[in-house]
């Protein structure tokens, strides 16, 4: 699992590095571990294309020596202090070395404070302290979420499928979510999945108006649905008979069509996909209407989530119905935090 962490804080780090230097800021990145030509190669295989700022003299990748604790701590606090008057950002990747050279509580706390806090509070520049989290209760770590301004924690699950969540644990002057944020790595770096979409309701705020036109429901619900509104119904009959939710959901999202909005069919129930396809083609609405069956019993529920996300952007859709989420729960045998999670998921992200 330590392979895992390491991936995860130099996608974050060079990322980081790489998105700030494409905009003008100068970036030092700093390691104990990595040789430059190997983070070099690696940022390319994240398509970062650090080498060519490297050329550009917007990046510098540099490698610190293992030396004793004097000179170490010198030598670490003099290319530090150098570099933030060189460069907009320093990246030291990892201080853990460093920090557990320093013998005891005060000397480290001493040594970040008056040199590293202080020293970064007198400069325009930003300092990015990657740690590894080697145990839960690390005294280290409190030590540096008192002295940060940021915290960042990134951890994962284990249980059938690695599952990747981040927490913001302390963003001073910003409101922060106490909720995990998962996120999946992939080209480009970290690409977060729990997030509210502002950016593509805010493109539909003129398509107010969605009438629910449910009596018992215009008690409970406003008369007009704003976009980025999520709605989950229980079904609580038995079988697959034509109950008062399918004729709801029959009599509306064919109103909603005509009136000229895009809806997604989205289901876990291939049965039911087929019954919709049938309606969608009496309608003569195909235009209009995507109709899709996901297998949950294939994937897990963050990337369940990641493939409805890719479906409603590429079909641009207004409304989207996830039918039969039962059958998430399930396929992963009945473990009610999977379903938990993916609802989560789905209603943040969707």
């Amino acid at each position: 699992m330590k392979v895992f962490q390491e991936q995860v804080k130099q996608h974050f780090s060079l990322g980081l590095v790489y998105r700030n230097a494409v905009r003008g800021f100068r970036a030092l990145y700093l390691t104990f571990g990595e040789t430059p030509d190997k983070l070099l190669a690696f940022s390319h295989r994240l398509g970062l294309d650090l080498e060519e700022l490297v050329k550009k003299g917007m990046v510098r990748v540099d490698k610190l020596p293992m030396m004793r604790e004097p000179e170490l701590v010198n030598f670490v606090t003099e290319v530090t202090v150098k570099g933030l008057e060189e460069f907009d950002i320093v990246v030291i990747d990892s201080i853990t070395p460093l920090l557990k050279l320093l013998e005891g509580y005060a000397t480290r706390r001493a040594w970040l404070q008056s040199v590293m806090y202080d020293m970064i509070s007198r400069s325009r520049g930003l300092l990015v302290l990657v740690a590894d989290m080697l145990v839960s209760e690390d005294p280290d770590l409190r030590l540096l979420e008192y002295i940060a301004d940021v915290v960042i924690e990134f951890r994962y699950r284990c249980s059938d499928v690695i599952e990747r969540y981040m927490v913001f644990k302390k963003f001073r002057g910003r409101e922060i979510t106490i909720s995990t944020i998962p996120f999946d790595i992939g080209p480009g770096g970290i690409t977060v999945l729990n997030y509210i979409a502002r950016e593509y309701t805010s493109a539909r705020r003129e398509k107010r108006g969605i009438v629910v036109g449910c009596k018992p429901l215009e008690h409970l619900l406003p008369s007009s649905i704003e976009p980025g509104t999520s709605i989950f119904i229980a079904d609580r009959t038995r079988g697959f008979g034509r109950t008062m939710i399918h004729q709801w959901l029959h009599e509306k999202s064919l109103k909603w069509l005509k009136d000229g909005y895009r809806i997604i069919f989205l289901s876990y129930n291939p049965r039911y996909v087929e019954i919709i396809h049938r309606y969608v083609k009496q309608w003569g609405m195909e235009d209009r209407a995507l109709v899709e069956f996901l297998n949950p019993l294939l994937i897990n529920p963050s990337t369940v989530v990641r493939e409805e996300m890719r479906l409603c952007k590429e079909f641009n859709a207004d409304i989207v119905f996830v039918l039969d989420i039962e059958k998430v729960f399930h396929a992963y045998t009945g473990r009610a935090e999977h379903l938990y999670r993916y609802a989560m998921y789905a209603i943040n992200a969707l």
